[in-house]
């Protein structure tokens, strides 16, 4: 058999880049001459690395192989929770197996563990029972179950465990290279050595000869390595060993990074009396962490739920070696089986393995950020950190290069993935015009029986590359933006080192690299963990999935964009207290393609991507449209989170962009109201470094939102609310309405510049060419709570500074996790509610 092939020469670039920071091995049983069973496996990692991936990295490691599969009869999803603490000893609940912690942390083996451990278990308990009914009626049933723990985990068991928890985080820290170069050594020691150590059959005293004849036997270069990896662990590794104790801290340095964040807060709350009220995204941290199967999420148990499929059809992409299979040409493939049925919830696609999905995609013609800026070294002191490499990032960053100052930029390097549709004038306006790649000479809206309406205005669409290409060229030609691919863990306030020398914030990534800088830029999109927001409702959601497709001959007009359909591809009702979440059709055609996209525009109920997708294909059916799974260009999932608490004003780090709130509540627009605003914010980002470190941010904070913006966007969030809550009818007189409106009125409010003045004829006007069913959602809205908190905000004056200032140690979690929490809520509670419906109110 083959126990581990660690060879990546078969694997595309991109598989293989993947493979260097996650490697996978290939195993092999050969059941008979013509039947094999063959296992991409990640032998350990943190997050997991996702099936889909291993199922593309097998089959091009097949292909390079040169092995012909002609049927596959089975498929395997093996996930193993591996490490963690044991459970807690003495209880009286006995646990044996996996549930007992019997996992070998280094390998994943278990079954000879937990065989050998039966009849000790069972010998423990009989003794105990027999020990503690002498002369009694019946056994101390805490007495007895600290026997059988003890004797299925005796100290030595423990310091063995210890040991190896502690090889395990070593194993998830090196590269496939040192990968290699390690278990070349390792299977090249005594078999009584490295099969005790697999086999759980050597002491502890063992265990540490063996990591010592791998040092000794090693090239200098893997004891480089491995001491430079293994230094975080060592403290905890010692204590846990030497005591024989079930406490082993997984956080490198023992979390003293996380101690350390929680001790600052605890001693400002001594000194100040005032305490800063948790973010949304970490109180959803505490409200719900799960998994799913596509790569493990900071949480619970991750095998809660068996993982029986991902998306990817394995056979159909092996069986059919010449068709193209990778992450970004789909998550699935062709449309729903079923487009009558209304799934629960339950049973769909994790929307975060969407999300992942989208964040993942690769267009190799979008050029590396690395080789169009100049490198930001480790250690490097810049004028403004800013990190997110979107749009706004990307904006903001060469406004300020523009500038004069030094700026460092810092986020993954990947590429522009959504489509983005603007109006063509105001694109025009900021001197952009020349990256969309299509434009329209109308839009057209769909309300009522009249079908498509021309709203007269020209719309567009982004080219992505080359939107990113002009604003790196912005980057570039200012010669002052430097950039680092890496996430940002945490910010801290740096006291001056002399006087002469600034206040400066230090960035810390979580590679280890760390920076400086006198302002910090967090412009990260919906990722906006370092961040402090007020406190208030929780955001809102517009999600959208959507096909780029050849379609030569197809029915709509390339000289017009659909903007919004609101015709149904099912009827409203299924019962007498639900209703359905509305969606629109949104279409951008050419010649011979079209973009195709199902919207929800907004909710409190996020609509899954799967029932999005079954409702997209339903409607192209109503239409008589078919679409070849061949012929799908892209598919695309769009989520949004819309509205929601504005961030706390001031804070020492500045945000920009969606993390800033830019994102318009009511329609899910913020590309153009950050382009259009980075020049402003620049300009107060420049004046206030003159400033103290913890006074910096604070003009371009009030730019961002004084009194006027904060105004305005009570409005607009009062509008959202109002939408969210309609139903189909009632949101479609809403929009006749409202396109029907003067066009400098209904365009302003779409482009975030009505005054706030402005907004009350628009709602007036609404009220007067509605019908009654809008007067009355109109009516009731204003008299309902969220009513009086559009009173209490429009009328407010900026906000003051907080009593407390924020905290200038702020931590963020992994993009995995953030891409988690952004879906914390449940799509819907009851789970007997179809996807994409929810509870009326008005029929209970």
């Amino acid at each position: 058999m083959m126990f581990m092939d660690w060879r990546d020469g078969h694997l595309s670039p991109d598989a293989k880049d993947r493979n260097r920071k996650l490697p996978t091995f290939l195993y092999v049983m050969p059941f008979t001459k013509n039947k094999i069973f063959v296992e991409e496996t990640s032998l350990v990692a943190r997050p997991f690395v996702p099936f889909d991936d291993l199922k593309l990295r097998l089959k091009q490691r097949l292909q390079g192989l040169g092995i012909k599969v002609k049927a596959v009869e089975d498929e395997e999803y093996c996930l193993i929770p591996m490490g963690g603490v044991l459970p807690k000893i003495p209880q009286q609940t006995i646990g044996i197996g996996g549930t007992a912690g019997m996992v070998h942390p280094a390998t994943g083996y278990m079954v000879s563990k937990s065989l050998g451990q039966a009849p000790v278990l069972v010998d423990a308990i009989e003794k105990g029972i027999k020990m503690h009914m002498q002369n009694k009626d019946q056994a101390n049933a805490t007495a007895v179950s600290k026997m059988v723990w003890d004797s299925i985990w005796p100290d030595e068991d423990k310091r063995q465990r210890t040991f190896m928890c502690f090889g395990m985080e070593i194993l998830m820290t090196l590269n496939v290279d040192v990968t290699r170069r390690f278990f070349k050594t390792f299977f090249s020691l005594p078999q009584k050595m490295w099969g005790g150590f697999l086999s759980w059959k050597i002491s502890s005293l063992g265990l540490l000869g063996v990591g010592l004849s791998i040092f000794k036997s090693a090239s200098n270069q893997l004891r480089y390595d491995f001491v430079k990896n293994a230094l975080p662990y060592l403290p905890s590794f010692v204590k846990t060993f030497v005591q024989g104790g079930n406490d082993f801290n997984s956080k490198a340095w023992a979390g003293l990074y996380e101690i350390m964040s929680e001790l600052r807060p605890a001693i400002t709350r001594q000194q100040r009396p005032t305490k800063t009220a948790p973010s949304a995204v970490s109180a959803a941290v505490e409200e719900n962490n799960d998994f799913n199967s596509t790569g493990g999420l900071a949480g619970s148990n991750p095998t809660f739920k068996p993982i029986t499929k991902s998306e990817l059809d394995f056979p159909s992409m092996i069986l059919n070696p010449n068709k193209e299979a990778t992450a970004s040409s789909g998550i699935d493939s062709g449309p729903p089986a079923d487009l009558e049925k209304i799934e629960p919830p339950g049973t769909l696609t994790d929307d975060r393995e969407w999300i992942r999905f989208q964040q993942d995609k690769k267009f190799e013609d979008q050029p590396k950020i690395i080789d169009s800026l100049p490198p930001l070294q480790n250690k490097a002191e810049v004028d403004v950190v800013v990190a997110g490499v979107g749009p706004a990032g990307l904006a903001l960053a060469g406004a300020l290069g523009r500038k004069g100052l030094k700026v460092g930029l810092i986020g993954p390097d990947t590429p522009f993935t959504n489509n983005y549709g603007v109006w063509v004038d105001e694109f025009e306006e900021l001197g952009l015009e020349h990256t969309l790649v299509d434009t329209y000479e109308d839009a057209l809206v769909s309300c009522d029986e009249n079908g498509l309406v021309p709203v007269g205005r020209r719309y567009g669409r982004v080219g992505r590359k080359e939107l990113r290409e002009e604003l790196l060229s912005r980057c570039q030609d200012s010669k002052n933006v430097f950039y680092y691919p890496g996430l940002v863990s945490s910010t801290k306030e740096e006291g001056a080192k002399s006087e002469e020398s600034d206040e400066v914030r230090r960035v810390r990534l979580t590679d280890g690299s760390e920076f400086t800088g006198k302002l910090v830029t967090m412009s990260t999109g919906h990722n906006r963990d370092v961040l402090s927001y007020e406190d208030g409702n929780l955001p809102m959601w517009q999600t959208a999935y959507g096909i780029e497709v050849d379609m030569p001959g197809h029915p709509w007009d390339p000289k017009k964009a659909v903007f919004m359909d609101l015709t149904q591809s099912d009827e409203g009702l299924t019962g007498k207290s639900i209703t359905r979440v509305p969606s629109f059709l949104y279409v951008l055609p050419d010649k011979d393609k079209v973009f195709l996209e199902e919207t929800c525009l907004i909710s409190e109920v996020q609509v899954p991507f799967d029932e999005l997708k079954r409702r997209l294909y339903k409607r192209l059916q109503r239409m008589n449209i078919s679409v070849a799974q061949e012929n799908i260009i892209e598919e695309e999932a769009s989520w949004i989170p819309l509205g929601g608490s504005l961030p706390v004003i001031p804070q020492p780090v500045l945000g920009f962009g969606a993390a800033a709130g830019l994102v318009h509540p009511a329609s899910g627009y913020s590309i153009v109201n950050s382009l259009s605003r980075a020049e402003e914010i620049a300009d107060a980002i420049e004046e206030g470094l003159s400033e103290k470190e913890s006074q910096r941010s604070t003009m371009a904070w009030t730019r961002l939102w004084n009194s006027e913006n904060r105004r305005k966007m009570a409005f607009y969030q009062f509008g959202a609310g109002l939408i969210a809550k309609m139903p189909l009818a009632t949101l479609k007189e809403f929009m006749r309405a409202f396109y029907a409106l003067p066009g400098p009125i209904w365009k302003g409010f779409l482009s975030h510049r009505l005054s706030s003045p402005s907004l009350i004829p628009l709602a007036l006007l609404m009220f007067a060419t509605g019908n009654n069913d809008l007067r009355g959602a109109l009516v009731g809205e204003l008299a309902s709570p969220a009513g009086i908190k559009l009173f209490q905000d429009a009328t407010a004056p900026v906000a003051k500074q907080a009593e407390e200032e924020a905290d200038t140690n702020t931590d963020r979690q992994t993009t995995a996790t953030t891409a988690k929490e952004s879906f914390r809520r449940g799509q819907i509670s009851d789970g007997n509610i179809p996807s994409g419906f929810r509870l009326d109110a008005s029929k209970n």
